[in-house]
């Protein structure tokens, strides 16, 4: 009861606590509760070491402490279950399903830079932890009243998707052996098990991929937009897989891949292949492209090096250029560089920008460096722009160009072109 006044009637005011007395409350239980967070994060701590090291008593005596059976790593990390099945403990795995850790949680399993989203009982299959597989497979039976899928138990994809992140090799071959698809992709991000491969380095996974068919010429959302295998080798820096996928058959990409701010060691690298593209040092340009030079750097004038390759007149230093992927639709003061090719009467070097799809169509000055050439050249580098897709009825100036080549006399080439459906 609040104490009476002399008047003997109760004095209300003094059974109000002070601002000051309900603000000393306040943070004693805001204390309390951020020193139960603490404890909670500790225990969960400690459960996650524990499931690391498969002790199943230190992760009882952690989940007795107020841990969380679901307790992961980062926001998305690898969860206490996951790390209990690295562990290959099925104790550890035990303890933390009978405390109710989810058996069809996915995390985000890390190896290395790369990452990719994994079941429990995914991860346990690809480990081969047959007695985890089992104690994950059991709750998920009763779960479903019935036989556990391929999917719920691993599968030769999931398999396979985990030897790219791994770069196990021979692991990918025991799961396209068993069935996996080499153009298999991450089911959460539709990522490409070769694009998974090629980001971390995993040389001899993408070689076991393309080998068993995969499509060299995949691509996978980046940015809101597509990106080529090729490009991702190029971004990555990945030149060996580079190599790999060229001799697999992959196209460069319609346009350049995109280019970020040089940093000042690609800008030392750039400068030392252009300085080997000057001296014709194929064997050079060679060595620079394998260690990060950009094929579609371009010189003070801003001439791009393959436009300078081509004046070079090597082929070898061309096709160097476009195996790492040179923008073979390249441009300078408006003439591409396969333009700059006919008119030099380059055959080899024609050949080679057509085969890693140079457009015969872009640009307006290729009719002009045809008619210029000399009647030889003039004849086979047309049958290969033909052959390539050349417009028969492709214009010199005001007038077709099979017009001009029949007032110029060269009967060999205008039977070409009318093969080819030209217009007279």
């Amino acid at each position: 009861m609040g104490k009476k006044s002399k008047s003997g009637t109760q004095d209300d005011s003094l059974l109000e606590p002070s601002y000051e007395q309900v603000k000393e409350l306040f943070d004693a239980v805001e204390g309390l509760e951020a020193l139960d967070d603490e404890m909670n994060n500790l225990a969960d701590g400690d459960l996650l070491d524990a499931a690391e090291r498969g002790d199943s008593e230190d992760i009882a005596m952690a989940l007795e402490l107020g841990a969380n059976p679901n307790a992961q790593r980062s926001e998305e990390g690898e969860s206490a279950l996951l790390l209990a099945i690295t562990s290959g403990k099925a104790s550890a795995v035990r303890a933390l399903l009978e405390a109710g850790a989810a058996r069809d949680m996915t995390c985000e399993l890390e190896h290395g830079t790369e990452s990719m989203r994994v079941t429990p009982i995914a991860f346990a299959h690809y480990r081969r932890e047959a007695k985890i597989v089992e104690l994950l497979a059991d709750g998920t039976r009763r779960k479903k009243r019935g036989a556990v899928t391929s999917g719920d138990a691993g599968s030769p994809d999931s398999d396979l998707g985990l030897a790219a992140l791994y770069g196990d090799a021979a692991r990918a071959r025991e799961a396209l052996a068993a069935g996996a698809s080499p153009n298999g992709r991450d089911p959460d991000r539709g990522t490409p098990w070769l694009a998974l491969a090629i980001s971390g380095g995993a040389i001899d996974v993408v070689d076991v991929l393309l080998r068993a068919g995969a499509d060299p010429n995949l691509d996978e959302e980046y940015g809101g937009a597509k990106r080529s295998m090729l490009e991702l080798a190029r971004l990555k820096e990945r030149f060996e897989v580079v190599k790999l996928l060229r001799a697999a058959g992959a196209r460069p990409s319609p346009t350049p891949y995109r280019r970020e701010p040089p940093s000042k060691r690609k800008r030392v690298l750039d400068a030392k292949l252009v300085a080997a593209l000057r001296k014709r040092d194929a064997k050079t340009v060679h060595a620079r492209l394998m260690t990060g030079a950009d094929p579609n750097a371009v010189t003070d004038t801003g001439e791009p090096l393959i436009a300078m390759a081509v004046r070079s007149g090597s082929a070898e230093i061309v096709r160097e250029l476009l195996h790492c992927e040179a923008y073979p639709d390249a441009e300078h003061d408006g003439v591409t560089v396969l333009a700059l090719a006919v008119e030099r009467g380059d055959v080899a070097i024609v050949k080679e920008l057509l085969l890693e799809n140079a457009d015969p169509n872009r640009g307006k000055t290729l009719g002009d460096a045809l008619a210029a050439l000399d009647a030889k050249p003039q004849e086979e580098i047309l049958r290969e722009l033909l052959k390539w897709g050349l417009d028969p009825d492709l214009a010199v100036g005001n007038e077709s160009l099979v017009a001009r080549l029949a007032r110029d006399g060269r009967d060999a080439s205008v039977e070409l072109l009318r093969a080819h459906g030209a217009r007279d």
